[in-house]
């Protein structure tokens, strides 16, 4: 049927974006490996080597790719990958909660850092840290994502939380500029574009003594 879409586009305007170059697809997005290796260095820095990751959905390429850097940074300084410390499901407080007292009911060595995929998992952390009677940052350091949704305002974390931050708002100009290069006939490989991100660092992470 003229016009309409490809298996392979419908899935990747779900989100679920493939690894390969999107080929007939104008893109922008934000890449989230260099996020999770960012988030997962700045910890292995000061001496942490029991990291865990609160990852969205396993099937998303964000969640793929994000994991994927928080495992390149743990290869890189040689620390072992341990799947126990790794939660994959809808990015919830409900699921910071509960994975955090997942995380200190099982075995240790407990973890002394968390990753969290955006701020309602980081809300849920802080959560049950407190239940736990363990203390950010002195027990546990915390690090989460924020995509700065323009309809959901990031809760307030005392102390402020380290992120690294990419803002849903900064791909609006460049899709209306993609828009106005179709309609021009411009070719779709000038529509596409791959952003970075911000690390903004505030008072959720300590060093390791020693």
């Amino acid at each position: 049927m003229p016009g309409s879409l490809s298996d392979r586009e419908r899935h990747a305007l779900r989100g679920a974006w493939p690894h390969q170059r999107a080929g007939a697809l104008s893109l922008f997005r934000h890449r989230q490996s260099p996020g999770g290796y960012r988030s997962a260095r700045h910890l292995v820095a000061r001496g942490h080597r029991h990291i865990a990751l609160i990852n969205g959905l396993a099937h998303f390429s964000f969640a793929i790719e994000r994991l994927e850097g928080y495992r390149a940074a743990l290869a890189e300084a040689g620390l072992s990958y341990r799947p126990d410390l790794v939660r994959h499901d809808r990015m919830t407080e409900a699921l910071g909660l509960v994975s955090t007292i997942q995380f200190f009911s099982g075995e240790a060595p407990f973890p002394t850092g968390i990753l969290c995929g955006n701020t309602l998992i980081a809300k849920g952390v802080y959560k049950a840290l407190e239940m736990l009677g363990r203390r950010v940052p002195q027990d546990v350091s915390v690090i989460a994502h924020d995509d700065v949704l323009p309809d959901a305002a990031s809760p307030v974390f005392r102390p402020e939380l380290t992120l690294t931050r990419s803002s849903i708002q900064d791909s609006w100009a460049p899709l209306a500029e993609f828009l106005a290069d179709a309609i021009a006939g411009k070719p779709v490989e000038t529509q596409q574009r791959i952003a970075g991100f911000d690390f903004v660092e505030g008072q959720s992470v300590a060093a390791i003594p020693g």
